[in-house]
Order: structure tokens, then C-alpha cells, then sequence
């Protein structure tokens, strides 16, 4: 799956995961200042990571990985 992924996609998994470590979710705010891209286009990349079921939108707030994108991120 991993490969399926374009780098700027890892990134996220690997952003949203480390936040997960950290506070137990990944928020908008936390995910689109740690890869320096406005709000709107981090919602938009996990949104495509949901549809492509690595993450979960947690609303109102934020995100987190399924199963598959821990696995995903264990990857790298």
C-alpha cells in the first residue's frame, strides 16, 4: 500500500501518526502547520487518505489513522 502512496501522502500518514504518539490525534491545525500547507489543503489530503482508507476524519477537529495506515507508517 505504501507504494501507492506519492511522497507528499507518506507525509501526512507520517505526520498524522507521530501526532497520534503525541496527543492522541491529529489536528487540522497540527497536521497543516507541520507540513507548512494552509488548512483547506490538508483537509483536502486526508480526505483523500479516507477515501483511500488510511485515515479517519475525527470532526470537528481532526484525524486519525485505521489500521492500515499504522501499518503504513510502520513502513517507513
Amino acid at each position: 500500500m505504501v507504494e501507492d502512496l506519492s511522497l507528499p501522502q507518506q507525509g501526512y500518514v507520517e505526520i498524522i501518526d507521530g501526532l497520534m504518539r503525541e496527543r492522541g490525534q491529529g489536528r487540522m491545525t497540527d497536521v497543516a502547520g507541520r507540513m507548512d500547507v494552509s488548512l483547506p489543503s490538508a483537509s483536502e489530503a486526508v480526505k483523500r487518505l479516507v477515501e483511500l482508507g488510511i485515515a479517519l476524519r475525527i470532526r470537528p477537529l481532526g484525524g486519525a489513522l485505521t489500521p492500515e495506515g499504522r501499518r503504513v507508517a510502520n513502513q517507513r
